[in-house]
């Protein structure tokens, strides 16, 4: 399945979506991206593991890389994927599987032949719903749009900007600190979560630590956020003593999104919040915590008052995310437009900016509405 340069970008949007359904995040979220790409698909795995392994401290990168892919074919095989008997029997095979029927072939097909389509008609009709018009009409622009990114931003070429927070996010990350994120709804608190976790394996004074993303809204309840943080570390479900010990000589920087569902008494004691203290307290602990919310956290979490919230203290002042400035405003519709045929002039790049705020989800979709005007 090979597509166009203007296909390919609903293609990602499509693979990038299912990395956050099916909650793959470091490694088993590079591999996912790389292995199931429609350009790698007659890549050998020991090719894409070569070509990962830059982020990676280990001596064997071919053997993590057929380990965690294991892991996402299951994950699939789990979600309704039909791998018969490929993954129940892979450890009796002898030498390689016929063509097009391991595991993570088998896979692929599942993913691209029924999942794609279905998800395409799904996010046509959801796009015309929103935009009051017909899925014909959504069907012949969508893969044309500049500014057609929405929720979570999965894609470094995609992502704008936040340069200079990620530098002080990563020197607070190297010195052991934990981090809050505190900004407004769809302001790219998520998108930056994401970011992290790409960009850091590659920032030199963070390359010993492992990057875990954790979305609350995929988690139900305080033992469901313990089994999705084991899942992703790549241990045995567990909590307390038993997960201090298994993070013993580890260190991982922990992305927590969506934290206010932790605010549901009926699904959250507050020990869950006390744990995640102790495995982050102190400079030489297992987990390093990156928290974005929509409040800062003395106020969300404030318990009883004559009690110290569980996270006060464990903080320093919050990094606060913030719209775009004009000029970086007027940067990101320019770098956009520059992949189109299509110009705005400088009075509407003003009028976005002024109407928006800047405010980036707003921005986009003020510029997505200008542009189909230029297409229609």
């Amino acid at each position: 399945m090979n597509f166009s340069p203007r296909q390919s970008s609903l293609e990602y949007i499509f693979i990038s979506e299912m990395v956050d359904l099916y909650g793959f995040s470091g490694k088993r979220r590079d591999i996912f991206m790389a292995r199931f790409d429609p350009q790698k698909k007659q890549w050998k795995n020991i090719d894409i593991a070569q070509s990962l392994s830059h982020s990676w401290i280990s001596d064997n990168p071919v053997q993590i890389f057929q380990d965690n892919l294991r892991v996402i074919c299951r994950v699939l095989a789990e979600s309704g994927c039909c791998l018969g008997d490929s993954i129940a029997d892979e450890a009796n095979v002898v030498g390689r599987y016929p063509k097009g029927e391991s595991p993570w072939q088998k896979a692929y097909q599942w993913l691209w032949a029924q999942r794609f389509p279905q998800w395409s008609v799904a996010r046509e009709e959801h796009m015309a719903q929103r935009s009051g018009i017909s899925p014909l009409s959504v069907k012949a622009t969508i893969a044309d749009l500049p500014f057609g990114d929405r929720g979570r931003i999965t894609d470094e070429n995609r992502f704008f900007d936040r340069v200079d927070l990620f530098g002080q996010l990563f020197v607070e990350l190297a010195k052991g600190c934990n981090v809050s994120l505190v900004g407004m709804s769809e302001i790219g608190k998520s998108s930056i979560l994401s970011m992290i976790c790409q960009k850091g394996p590659r920032v030199p004074s963070l390359s010993s630590y492992g990057f875990v993303l954790i979305n609350m809204e995929w988690v139900h309840g305080e033992n469901d956020l313990f089994e999705s943080l084991c899942y992703s570390l790549g241990i045995k479900t567990c909590r307390g003593f038993a997960l201090k010990r298994a993070l013993q000589q580890r260190r991982y920087i922990l992305c927590i999104d969506e934290i206010e569902k932790m605010t549901r008494s009926d699904l959250f004691s507050g020990d869950e919040r006390s744990e995640l203290r102790g495995l982050a307290d102190g400079f030489d602990a297992p987990l390093s915590l990156v928290i974005a919310s929509r409040t800062n956290l003395d106020l969300l979490f404030p318990d009883s008052p004559v009690m110290t919230s569980p996270l006060a203290g464990l903080f320093g002042r919050p990094y606060m995310v913030g719209n775009f400035t004009p000029e970086i405003a007027s940067q990101f519709l320019r770098k956009r437009l520059s992949e189109t045929e299509v110009e705005f002039t400088e009075a509407e790049i003003q009028r976005l900016i002024s109407e928006t705020d800047g405010h980036p989800a707003r921005l986009q979709q003020a510029a997505a509405q200008l542009y189909r005007s230029y297409t229609n």
